[in-house]
């Protein structure tokens, strides 16, 4: 049996299609592999002595780890793919690129890197030849 295959089990009736089943097993497969990878994260976050930014992974590897209890227990895929990709935006690589110190300028400079600038209707632009002189 594939992995994928035992991990569909996890959240699928014997009444699921084929692609339903595989649907299932991928982002429980998904969450799996983002929870164990970010043991390295936590692990990595708390050597350096940083426990704070430790804290933001470990959350995520609690709420999977819940998530999947709650989801052998109960069947209830929806609630588990609905609570896994709330989180995804605020998974441990997005939170960790976004805070990270050399990373921090990216959402500055994003908003900021256009060569375009505007001004008031009818007024020449800072790049039009009436500026220079």
């Amino acid at each position: 049996m594939h992995l994928l295959d035992r991990l569909a089990d996890l959240g699928s009736g014997p009444a699921d299609p084929p692609d339903e089943r595989l649907r299932h097993g991928t982002l429980i497969f998904a969450s799996v592999l983002i929870t164990l990878i970010s043991v390295i994260w936590v692990a990595t976050y708390l050597a350096y002595g940083y426990p704070t930014s430790a804290a933001i992974p470990a959350l995520y590897q609690l709420t999977t780890v819940v998530g999947l209890v709650v989801l052998v227990r109960t069947r209830r895929f929806g609630v588990f793919r609905t609570t896994q990709l709330a989180k995804w935006p605020g998974s441990p690589t997005w939170v960790t690129t976004a805070t990270s110190t050399c990373c921090s300028w990216i959402p500055i400079s994003a908003g900021t890197g256009s060569r375009r600038r505007s001004s008031p209707r009818g007024s020449p632009s800072p790049d039009s030849a009436a500026y220079r002189h």
